[in-house]
C-alpha cells in the first residue's frame, strides 16, 4: 500500500503524525507535536509464503498495522484531503518515501517540504518524527535545519546507524557478505549478484552516510586491518587510506569503476555535524531506540509481533555470522561480529560506548531492546507503544534504560554500565 510505482528506486518509508501531550523535557511548555513522518528503511522484505517460495511485503506494513491499532488513519502523503480530515483529531500515520541513493542532508529538504504541507494542510503546530534506520540520519539533518525550527516536537529513531554500520564497508570493498541469501531445496545461493549491489553503493552518497566515520573508530577498538597485515588495528586514517586504495584498484573483472575518495569524505563531514544531538530549536526532543542480543533473522508477518520472532535474545557465540558485523579484516575477508541489532552495532545506535570513553549522546536517551532486531524495532508492538508515548509527550525519559527484558525474564548481556544516567 505505499508503493509508488513511478519510483521503484526509492526507500520507502511510512510516517507517522501523532497528537500531541506534555511538554518537551525541559522546554517551554508547548504543546506536544501534531504529527510524525517515519523515515528509513527499503522498499521490501521477502517472507515466507506459499509452498516456501518467498513473497515480497512492505518492512512497515506491520508498522502502519500498529499505528491503526492506535487509532490512527493511515495517509498518503499526496493526498490533501485525507490530511485536511485528520485536521479533526490530528491523529495522522503518513508514509514518506525517502530516496536513499541521495545524502541525508538533500532528502531532509524534500521531507520539509513534506512536513510544510502537512502542516498547512492539518494546521496541527508541530510534528513528530518515528525514522527508522538511515532514516535517523535524515531525521538529525532535518532538526539541525534553521527552516524547520518551531515545526518538529520530538524524535524518536530505531536502530539507526548514527555512525554508521560496518556491513556496508564490507559490501563497498569486498562484495560480501550476500544481502538477500535464499536457502531453499538444498540450494545456497544470493538471489541478487553481490557486485550489483556492490556497484550501487559507490556510486551513492546516501550510501556512502552508511560507511562508518571517523568517530566510530573512537566508539570501537577495531574495524578492518590492512592488507599487508592482519593483525594490527586500524586508525580511521589507515583504514581510509586502505580503502581509497581499493576504490582507487578495484579487482580485474569485477566490473568496478576506479574511483576516489570523495563520497567517503563528504559522508564523514556529515556524520561529524549531525551524529552528537544538537538540534537548531533545543526544545525537540530525542530518543534512540537501540536494539541488541539479536540476529539478522526476522520472523515476523503481522502485528503485534510475537515476542520470540523478533530476533535471538540470548548472546550470539562470538563469531556467529548471525550476530552484527563490528569489523572486517580486508586482507582476510574474514568478518568480526559482535552485539547490536543484527544489522547496526549497539554503539552505532547508541552514539555511546563508556568501555572506550566515547559518548556523543548530547542532551538525548538512549532505550535499550533486548533481542529486537533491527527490523523488529519497527515490527514490535512494545517498540512502537514506547515510541508512541514519547512522542505523545505521555513518557519523559530522564535516563537511558532498558525498555524491556528478553523473553527469559532476564536483561540479556547488556552490562548495566553500558546504560548511563545523564
Amino acid at each position: 500500500m505505499f508503493q509508488d510505482p513511478s519510483c521503484e528506486a526509492r526507500d520507502l518509508a511510512p510516517a507517522a503524525f501523532t497528537a500531541g501531550g506534555a511538554p518537551v523535557d525541559g522546554g517551554s511548555g508547548a504543546a506536544a507535536g501534531d504529527g510524525v513522518p517515519l523515515l528509513g528503511g527499503a522498499l521490501s522484505v521477502t517472507s515466507e509464503s506459499w509452498n516456501g517460495f518467498p513473497e515480497s511485503q512492505h518492512w512497515y506494513d506491520i508498522t502502519a498495522d500498529n499505528a491503526r491499532a492506535s487509532g490512527f488513519t493511515v495517509v498518503e502523503p499526496w493526498d490533501d484531503n485525507g490530511l485536511r480530515s485528520c485536521a479533526a483529531n490530528l491523529r495522522c500515520f503518513i508514509p514518506m518515501g525517502v530516496d536513499w541513493r541521495f545524502s541525508a542532508a538533500t532528502v531532509a529538504t524534500a521531507v520539509l517540504a513534506e512536513v510544510n504541507r502537512v502542516l498547512a494542510d492539518t494546521h496541527a503546530d508541530r510534528v513528530d518524527i518515528l525514522a527508522h534506520s538511515q532514516g535517523g540520519l535524515v531525521a538529525a539533518a532535518l532538526a539541525q535545519n534553521p527552516s524547520a525550527v518551531g515545526k518538529i516536537y520530538r524524535i524518536v529513531t530505531l536502530g539507526t546507524p548514527f555512525l554508521g554500520a560496518p556491513k556496508a564497508l564490507t559490501e563497498l570493498l569486498l562484495a560480501e557478505p550476500c544481502q538477500f541469501p535464499a536457502n531453499k531445496f538444498g540450494f545456497n545461493r544470493c538471489l541478487i549478484d553481490p557486485t550489483v549491489i556492490q556497484r550501487l553503493m559507490e556510486n551513492y552518497p546516501g550510501v556512502a552516510e552508511l560507511v562508518p566515520p571517523a568517530d566510530y573508530y573512537t566508539a570501537a577498538s577495531v574495524l578492518a586491518s590492512p592488507l599487508t597485515s592482519n593483525n594490527h588495528l586500524l586508525s580511521y586514517e589507515e583504514a581510509r587510506a586502505t580503502a581509497d586504495q581499493i576504490l582507487a584498484n578495484p579487482p580485474s573483472g569485477s566490473g568496478l569503476v576506479a574511483r576516489d575518495g570523495s563520497l567517503l569524505d563528504a559522508a564523514n563531514s556529515f556524520h561529524a555535524q549531525i551524529d552528537r544531538w544538537a538540534p537548531a530549536d533545543p526544545s525537540v526532543g530525542l530518543l534512540r531506540m537501540v536494539g541488541y542480543d539479536a540476529d539478522s533473522s526476522d520472523g515476523c508477518g503481522a502485528a503485534p509481533c510475537p515476542a520470540s520472532q523478533l530476533g535471538r535474545y540470548q548472546p550470539l557465540p562470538v563469531g556467529d555470522p548471525n550476530a552484527t558485523i563490528t569489523g572486517v579484516d580486508v586482507g582476510t575477508r574474514q568478518m568480526s561480529y559482535g552485539d547490536g541489532d543484527g544489522t547496526v552495532p549497539l554503539w552505532s545506535a547508541s552514539v555511546y560506548n563508556p568501555s572506550t570513553g566515547f559518548d556523543d549522546r548530547g542532551g538525548a536517551h538512549d532505550l535499550y531492546w533486548c533481542g529486537v532486531s533491527h527490523f523488529g524495532l519497527v515490527w514490535s508492538s512494545a517498540v512502537w507503544a514506547s515510541s508512541l508515548n514519547y512522542l505523545t509527550g505521555a513518557t519523559t525519559y530522564n535516563a537511558d534504560q532498558v525498555g524491556g527484558v528478553c523473553p527469559d525474564g532476564t536483561t540479556g548481556s547488556l552490562p548495566r554500565s553500558l546504560i548511563g544516567a545523564q
